[in-house]
């Protein structure tokens, strides 16, 4: 199964007897959570990226250590965490975030 993700690409999600609905949200979460490379970060979004990972520690209540690891891929999102869905694209699938407002 290939899912087509926001702003990180696509993810292989692949299990001999069959992909389980655990196994697609363990690769969403696995990708995303991986941190962010200095190539992975487009030129125009720096300010606004750390401002939605400053949002995303302060909603986790990040501990120190945490919060010195630096951006993740989920960042990227700015802000769009919730799972919205997968839908149809071609063969493969696409996945769907929203932003929320607390």
């Amino acid at each position: 199964m290939v899912i087509q993700c926001p702003e990180i690409g696509e993810i292989t999600v692949k299990r001999s007897l069959g992909v389980r609905c655990v196994d697609v949200f363990t690769a969403i979460y696995d990708a995303y959570h991986v941190h962010l490379r200095r190539d992975e970060l487009p030129r125009n979004m720096g300010r606004h990226v750390e401002a939605f990972e400053k949002r995303r520690e302060d909603d986790r209540r990040s501990t120190e250590a945490e919060r010195k690891e630096g951006m993740r891929r989920v960042d990227l999102l700015r802000g769009k965490q919730i799972f919205d869905g997968l839908s149809r694209c071609g063969k493969d699938w696409k996945l769907e975030f929203y932003a929320y407002d607390f």
